[in-house]
């Protein structure tokens, strides 16, 4: 590795390109370049599979797509040491280290397919300053920043609800639920059977497709125990309900954290089996679990953005950490005073002419009119009892 207190100490193959990544990634520490230190780090690692720094390894130098942020050639020989050799390029600019070169850049350095390379890996890219949480989100789920920035508060409710707090299991996390929720666009499990059955009555709902009524049962139970819902078995009794898109990322997060509890530890063991039998019970469509996963733990430090708030734009940072439990206290004091909008027959104020269930607002005006009306035929009714007494009197 090179030395920060003596520049004119150089670095072997390896030794550059864990610098230049760590560099290019924003976490070089130094004395601690430990991942990647060897170029036998991606002598193992299969096509397609990711290895240090977030890489993912190519079976040719034409599958590296065009805006790779860094592009990597390996030549991997014998038990390695001075049999092996890494070289490659970062934005376009090649970097390489070799004995008989010393460290150099430019034309100086092998291209990536040099006729010496027999592996290949990339950074993806590209290579961007403070992309946005959605682009961040987009890039990792697959999907368009348009619909990142649509399910985006939603999941960064759902990371923090299943603490998902590092790279690791937020990768986890968006891959398990996009192979789920077929890459965020529903909330329902497809298919329509007999609904007087639990099995289709009680279908997959949420982005980890909860199913079964007990199960509807106990994200009920925990939900109304936070204040969240009425009754215990909204559910069970409503359970079209759990389809809303307000319960996709908290329902699997609750499926992640408390039916599931050790999910997150085999998270952080890159475990992409065992959670896949945590959550289907199999390893049903395991490939695609796996190139989802591979596709955002790519994306590595900056998955962070996604649990990060915006400083700048967030109000929230304005104020003192015991201001914002008054705040928190006094809106759950607000909410549990009004109730959530899930209305029951009893609780309803009635529509609109639209059909629509009218607010508290609306309730609360509709209330005072009432009164005011019945005041009104109270005072009519006072006037003419005192007419006719008069009347009958003369």
């Amino acid at each position: 590795m090179f030395d920060p207190y003596n520049l004119r100490q150089g670095t072997d193959c390896s030794g550059v390109w864990n610098d230049v990544l760590a560099t290019a990634l924003g976490r070089l520490i130094w004395g601690r370049e430990a991942e990647g230190n060897t170029t036998e780090a991606y002598r193992y690692i299969p096509i397609g599979g990711v290895g240090p720094f977030g890489t993912i390894r190519v079976g040719s130098p034409k599958d590296i797509p065009a805006d790779a942020a860094a592009k990597i050639a390996f030549h991997h020989e014998g038990s390695g040491g001075a049999a092996s050799h890494m070289w490659g390029e970062l934005d376009g600019m090649r970097i390489e280290s070799a004995g008989s070169k010393g460290l150099v850049t430019g034309q100086a350095a092998w291209p990536i397919d040099h006729a010496y390379a027999t592996a290949w890996a990339y950074l993806p890219g590209p290579i961007s300053e403070g992309r946005s949480a959605a682009d961040v989100l987009a890039t990792a789920a697959g999907i368009s920043v348009s619909s990142a920035q649509a399910i985006l508060p939603t999941m960064q409710a759902s990371l923090a609800a299943a603490n998902c707090n590092s790279p690791l299991r937020i990768a986890m996390f968006v891959a398990q639920l996009g192979h789920e929720s077929d890459s965020f666009r529903v909330t329902e499990e497809y298919g329509n059977g007999d609904t007087s059955t639990d099995r289709w009555k009680y279908k997959g709902r949420t982005w980890i497709q909860i199913t079964w009524k007990e199960n509807y049962a106990r994200f009920g139970s925990w939900c109304y125990d936070r204040g969240l819902v009425p009754t215990r078995s909204c559910f069970v009794d409503n359970p079209t309900q759990l389809a809303d898109m307000r319960w996709a990322g908290i329902g699997a997060a609750w499926y992640w954290t408390v039916e599931r509890p050790d999910i997150n530890a085999l998270s952080d063991a890159r475990n992409v089996t065992a959670v896949t039998y945590r959550i289907n019970g199999g390893d049903n469509n395991l490939a695609d679990r796996v190139s989802r996963y591979n596709r955002a733990l790519a994306v590595g430090d900056e998955l962070l953005a996604l649990i990060q708030d915006d400083e700048e734009d967030s109000f929230m940072a304005a104020l003192t950490e015991a201001q914002q439990k008054e705040l928190l206290d006094n809106t759950r004091w607000l909410r549990n005073q009004l109730g959530p909008n899930l209305w029951g027959p009893e609780s309803s104020f009635g529509k609109n002419a639209q059909g629509e269930e009218l607010t508290q607002r609306d309730g609360i005006a509709e209330l005072k009119r009432g009164v005011e009306a019945l005041a009104d035929r109270i005072d009519e009714f006072v006037y003419r009892s005192r007419t006719d007494i008069t009347v009958d009197s003369k």
